[in-house]
């Protein structure tokens, strides 16, 4: 069975590990004695390093702000889950990065969402991402301006992707499926590009632009 891993907190600041002359980007896998949860890995990672993380179940919010990384999960993204209760599974506001492979899961009803993104270039990947808040992907801010790129972003208990403030994101070959409210919400100047998902088994609307929202909508299967 997998294996609880407490949190560890991931510090917004500026002091990180000083990396030595000539050294390149290292991978920093997780769960090992040095970085026993991701959020320990993080926090030791500095801009280019990848986090690698192992099945297992990790109860903790990961924050990716002032370093550059990519966290990957090895193997079955079914088998790498990441759970955090009444908070996002995922903050990120860096000015780029990749999430990929991993099951993010979010519970609490008391929360916007599941993954909040507000600054940076995120590639998001082939993630299962699912939650209890307001939105499962939150997307807000100008100059946001994430890849959000065939995910599976479901069963959530109010719209699957919210795009507002002047974000502008790539949404491209998701599954966005079985939110109890809309499956995307356009809204306040949000600018997206969504081509080629599959919105469907939404309780209300497919895809909602209303408040000075605004985008392209390409070849996308809704209903």
């Amino acid at each position: 069975a997998a294996a609880s891993r407490d949190a560890h907190p991931y510090p917004d600041s500026p002091s990180r590990p000083a990396r030595r002359k000539g050294q390149g980007p290292v991978t920093l896998r997780v769960p090992t004695d040095e970085h026993p949860t991701i959020g320990a890995a993080l926090a030791a990672a500095v801009s280019g390093d990848t986090v690698s993380v192992a099945a297992g179940t990790y109860q903790e919010s990961m924050t990716i702000a002032a370093v550059d990384v990519d966290v990957v999960g090895e193997g079955d993204r079914a088998g790498v889950v990441v759970e955090a209760h009444g908070r996002p599974v995922l903050s990120f506001r860096a000015a780029r990065g990749s999430v990929r492979n991993l099951t993010l899961r979010q519970s609490g009803a008391v929360c916007e969402c599941a993954v909040e993104i507000t600054g940076g270039e995120l590639t998001l990947e082939g993630c299962d991402i699912s939650g209890k808040g307001d939105a499962g992907v939150l997307v807000r801010g100008a100059g946001t301006r994430p890849t959000i790129l065939r995910n599976l972003i479901r069963d959530g208990a109010g719209v699957g992707v919210l795009v507002s403030h002047w974000a502008a994101p790539v949404l491209d070959d998701n599954d966005i499926s079985g939110h109890q409210l809309d499956g995307v919400v356009i809204t306040e100047g949000g600018n997206p590009s969504v081509r080629r998902n599959r919105i469907h088994s939404c309780k209300t609307a497919g895809v909602v632009v209303k408040g000075g929202g605004e985008g392209l909508l390409e070849d996308n299967d809704i209903y």
